[in-house]
Parts: structure tokens; sequence; C-alpha cells
């Protein structure tokens, strides 16, 4: 081929360049499947123990050991939640956390799944369905009251319903709160029949600071928040048993 004076040669490309690049790609495809594979098997993972329970209800009652995995799994969705809004990653350089997959916002967001556990649970589903608290039987604590593991999961549940309405994204914007949010709210608070001297005990105390410390800057959640709307919610219920 003939090549005309002043026309400038193109540099062949470089194939180990090539490859680098190749690879990189490969690799952000793999950190951002990392992140959308365990965000669907934690949304997998709730509806499966929603489905458990309520297949449970149909021969038997639940017990305070369903009341603990509930526990347990609320404390998977919080330890994976963020108040980032997106958490694949869009470079290399990005750092993905293993375990924290859930963002503040979507269909995959620890506040959605939360929400799906609460809705089940505690939402009084008027003429469909009873809630899945209906369905549980507490044994008194030899006449004591309620039992203390009991009243760590019932706060455990206060606590987080509260983060969820009060928590903010990683750019300070709080969310918006449905009605239907406000409801469930309102049924946790009311199916849980803590009377406000249990609801503001120190067993209820303790809960609420190990949560804060533990979830509370990574969810975008204030200690002062959470408890204004607690106890705004205990009164609220409070009036109602009355």
């Amino acid at each position: 081929m003939v090549r005309r004076v002043g026309e400038q040669q193109q540099p062949l490309p470089d194939p180990a360049e090539a490859n680098q690049t190749a690879e990189a790609k490969r690799q952000l495809k793999r950190r951002q499947r990392y992140v959308q594979d365990t965000q669907r098997s934690i949304v997998d993972g709730v509806e499966a123990f929603l489905k458990g329970l309520r297949v449970q209800t149909e021969c038997q009652q639940l017990s305070v050991v369903d009341l603990l995995r509930l526990r347990a799994l609320m404390v998977v969705v919080l330890g994976a939640g963020s108040k980032k809004t997106d958490l694949r990653p869009r470079d290399l350089n990005a750092q993905v956390h293993r375990r924290q997959v859930l963002p503040s916002g979507g269909d995959a967001s620890w506040r959605r799944l939360v929400g799906r556990l609460f809705y089940d649970f505690f939402r009084n589903h008027v003429g469909t369905r009873a809630p899945l608290i209906k369905s549980l039987r507490l044994e008194p604590d030899d006449g004591q009251g309620i039992p203390e593991d009991v009243l760590e999961c019932w706060a455990t549940c206060l606590w987080t319903i509260c983060a969820m309405r009060v928590a903010v994204n990683e750019a300070g914007a709080s969310f918006p709160v449905s009605g239907s949010e406000a409801a469930l709210a309102a049924d946790l608070y009311r199916f849980t029949r803590l009377l406000p001297q249990q609801a503001l005990s120190a067993v209820v105390h303790d809960v609420f600071a190990g949560m804060n410390r533990r979830y509370g800057e990574r969810l975008g959640v204030s200690s002062e928040r959470v408890e204004q709307e607690h106890r705004g919610l205990v009164e609220a219920a409070s009036v109602q048993l009355n």
C-alpha cells in the first residue's frame, strides 16, 4: 500500500494494554455481580422466612424461638445496610464491602426489607389475613412479666422501625414516610403491647444505645431523632390503649 506524503502512521494497539483493559472490565463486572447476588440472597432469605412462618401458623402457633429468628434476620438486614443510594462499584478503585450491600433506597434497600418483615409480622391486613404476631404465644416469666430476651427483641423492632422513619441518605436527604408506613409503625407499637414504663425501660434504652453505636452512622440514623420518634410512638400507642 502506498502511503501519501504527510499521512501519519497510526500506532498498532498494544496487546498487553488491551488485555489489561479487558481484565479490568471483567473484575469490575465480578464486583458488581457480587453486590447484586448478595442483595438477592438477602431478599430471598427474607421472603423464605416469611413464607415459612405462614406455613407454620397453619398448624401451630409461633413461639419465642420464631421471635428470636425475626430479630436475627433484622440484624442481618441492618448489618448489610448503608446510607448510600447505590453500592454497585463504578470502577476498580471503588471499595466493595463484603457485607455492606443494601442501599438506602430502591427495591433492594434495607429500609424496604425491614418494611417487608414488619408488614407481614405486625400490619393488620383488615379482613384479609391476620398479622403473624397474632399467632405468637409467649409464656410469662414466672409471673415477672415479659421475659428479658423477649423485651430485647421488641426493643430491636422498635429501634428498627424508628430508624427506618428517620434515616437520611449520604446527601443528608430524608425519605418520605407514606401513610402505610405510618400505619405500620402504629401497629407495631400497638401489637407489642408494651406499657410506657416497659417501652421506656432501661432494657430498651440499652438496646437502643447499642444499635445506635453499631448501625446509626452507617445507616444515616441520628440517635436523637430515633429517641424522639420512639417517645412519640410510645405516647400515641398509650393513648390508643387507654
